[in-house]
């Protein structure tokens, strides 16, 4: 099932990247530098692996391969992170990384910025 975030952001700072005055990396940038929205993320990054077993952690991440439609208002990026397992029966410590891509709306009026994550195939 794909992870799914409405985070908010000024309508002032989706209007200077529709007017060219920021890029679309630096919107993105700017988005997850705030704690609460950099958090929600590492938080759905970790529901992909909360399965795993080993007490999978998310702590950072970083953004890759912007792509944005200014007409659509719709916009594709991709979080690269690590994830830190904990074994703790066999106090084993294992990593692993991944990325995941998500697909982006913004509402300019409200200042809403929609995320939609990647399905992740399941075994049928």
């Amino acid at each position: 099932m794909a992870e799914r975030l409405q985070l908010h952001t000024e309508p002032d700072h989706i209007a200077s990247l529709l007017n060219g005055q920021i890029s679309y990396e630096q919107f993105l940038t700017d988005i997850f530098q705030i704690s609460t929205n950099r958090s929600q993320m590492c938080t759905a990054l970790w529901e992909y692996h909360r399965n795993d077993g080993g007490s999978p952690e998310v702590h950072n991440f970083e953004l890759q391969n912007f792509n944005f439609d200014a007409d659509q208002l719709k916009g594709r990026f991709r979080c690269r992170f690590e994830v830190k397992y904990h074994f703790t029966c066999s106090d084993v410590h294992n990593r692993s990384f991944d990325t995941i891509d998500w697909d982006l709306r913004l509402e300019p009026d409200t200042g809403s910025i929609d995320l939609k994550g990647e399905e992740i195939l399941t075994p049928e």
